[in-house]
């Protein structure tokens, strides 16, 4: 290994963080200009609602089983308890949490590909990862998420190190290991899936186990459920049931693989007042017990949508293996599909996040050849960050594909992209032309998977959702120009003219009003939507009168 005077590597590694830091710094201060900054709804309002009810005293959070995080949303009690509810304390923490995760980014690539100089390389593209301090910024679990598996695979890498170099490794390193994945499968219940790779990459040398090895790997299992078990037993003791962790593997399994599945998050014909997490779990549960005809428990509502959507694919394979393929594309895709804010869309409006920053079509192509390649090689630190990769690439396309569910990805992708340039950079440097032209080959055929365009967006729902968080501060002209970027785009988009009525209204322009309340109407009529029938009818009634 390619060893420098450890001063050196750290001072060097300190500069990539604090370069990080002046970058987040610099993205609350912009990002604190835009309505979103204090504006909740969806998943955030979720979790702000849950860390509310913990501080207040609720600390079981209610009766039912859980259906959100726990893990994030103890870290975002926390922060509440300690610092307040306002929009800065959690965000700071986050970006905390994000500039440990860019150090541990250098540490999993020194490792690895055995440089000190390819790892101060790795922690400078992570410091410059726009989606990174993007989702930092947001109210999810995705910072949390992404600074448990950077960690986790810091950790990982470290013993697979050891072992590969002959060293006795106390057994509660590989416990520490096991507090990582704990606390990981704590944020994002799918984490529990990366198991696999890490007991296959630290119990076996070669096809052989190795009983020692067995026992380590055993020890992190252990500590990993004593993580897990505290939630597990919540749900056993305070909602009656035998659930793990949280309860939405079935219905998210169906959104991902059932009748009309696209591969990415939808809001099915059949239940379409699942267009919320507050709204999902309960539309989800209706249904599945009128069909039914009786009253399910919760693991009851999970197998139901499980056996529903296998009975789909048992009709449909050849459509399934079609949407996996689907999937698979969406996830190397350079797209970063959103759900609850979009993050290309607010790269046009905050200028941090609009620099020229890392982006994830940069780093896809060499992550997945990086990937495959280091499966090919099976050097024991190498095939554990592979092996992880395609672990979180199973995950999310077995179910659906999200931008932020990708996001903990990157660590590991990032190392696999940077392993491939580095070990491209050692071929053509020992006078090897062939790999290297192979690698690069690789990589260019690659490129037309990502870049293609993948679920295509108007953004007329983000024009709208930004006019609403300005309206909802009272800044109505910054409103109204959002509403209209909104109908530019899409003229019949429903809510942004009942909106934009509203607005009008309150600004005493009773004609603009009127006009806008008719095209409301008029749409609602031909969509046969009747509630904005009967809203629209009363308005357009009260203004006959001014």
């Amino acid at each position: 290994m390619n060893a420098p005077p450890p001063s050196r590597e750290r001072s060097l590694r300190v500069l990539v963080v604090a370069l990080a830091a002046v970058l987040r710094g610099a993205g609350l201060v912009t990002a604190s200009q835009l309505p979103l900054f204090r504006h909740m709804r969806l998943d955030n309002l979720v979790y702000h609602e849950a860390a509310r009810q913990v501080v207040g005293g609720d600390w079981l959070l209610g009766r039912d089983v859980l259906h959100m995080s726990p893990g994030y949303t103890a870290f975002m009690a926390a922060i509440y308890a300690t610092a307040g509810e306002g929009p800065w304390p959690w965000r700071l923490a986050q970006m905390l949490l994000g500039l440990a995760t860019v150090w541990f980014v250098g540490d999993v690539a020194a490792t690895v590909i055995r440089s000190w100089r390819w790892g101060v390389v790795a922690s400078l593209v992570a410091a410059l990862y726009g989606p990174f301090i993007f989702y930092e910024q947001q109210l999810l679990p995705e910072a949390v998420s992404t600074f448990l598996h950077a960690g986790l695979l810091a950790s990982a890498v470290r013993l697979a190190r050891g072992l590969d170099d002959g060293d006795v490794i106390p057994l509660r390193r590989f416990a520490g290991l096991g507090l990582w994945w704990g606390l990981a499968v704590l944020v994002r219940p799918n984490a529990m899936l990366l198991g696999a790779p890490l007991a296959l990459g630290l119990a076996f040398t070669g096809l052989r186990i190795e009983r020692a090895r067995l026992r380590a790997v055993a020890a992190m299992v252990l500590a990993a459920a004593c993580v897990v078990a505290p939630v597990t037993v919540r749900n056993a003791v305070v909602a009656g049931e035998r659930v793990l962790v949280t309860d939405s593997g079935g219905l998210n399994f169906y959104l991902g693989n059932g009748p009309g599945a696209e591969g990415t998050f939808r809001v099915p014909d059949e239940i379409p007042d699942a267009g919320s997490a507050q709204r999902q779990f309960p539309a989800f549960r209706a249904y599945a017990e009128r069909e039914t005809g009786r009253h399910l428990t919760s693991r009851e509502v999970d197998a139901f949508w499980f056996a529903k959507t296998f009975a789909h694919i048992r009709r449909h394979p050849r459509w399934w293996a079609r949407l996996l393929a689907e999937k698979t594309w969406l996830f190397w895709n350079a797209r970063e599909i959103p759900n609850t804010e979009d993050y290309t869309f607010v790269r046009g409006l905050d200028p941090v996040l609009g620099a020229p920053l890392v982006q994830f079509w940069m780093l896809s192509p060499f992550a997945l050849v990086g990937t495959a390649l280091w499966l090919l090689r099976r050097r024991r630190e190498e095939a554990l960050v592979a092996g992880v990769n395609v672990t979180f690439m199973s995950a999310l396309v077995g179910f659906f594909v999200l931008a932020h569910y990708r996001v903990p990805a990157v660590p590991g992708l990032l190392v696999a992209a940077v392993g491939l340039v580095a070990q491209g950079v050692a071929w053509w440097r020992a006078g090897d032309r062939k790999p290297t032209l192979a690698a690069a080959l690789a990589v260019a055929l690659t490129v037309p998977l990502v870049a293609a365009p993948k679920v295509p967006k108007p953004w007329d729902d983000e024009w709208y959702k930004l006019g609403y968080a300005y309206h909802r501060q009272g800044r109505l002209m910054a409103a109204e120009h959002a509403y209209r970027e909104a109908l530019r785009i899409a003229p019949d988009h429903l809510s942004a003219h009942k909106n934009l009525a509203i607005l009008r209204e309150t600004l005493g322009d009773t004609t603009a009003a009127r006009r806008e309340w008719q095209a409301v109407l008029r749409i609602a009529t031909a969509t046969h939507r009747a509630n904005y029938i009967t809203e629209s009818t009363a308005h357009l009634r009260a203004l006959e009168g001014r």
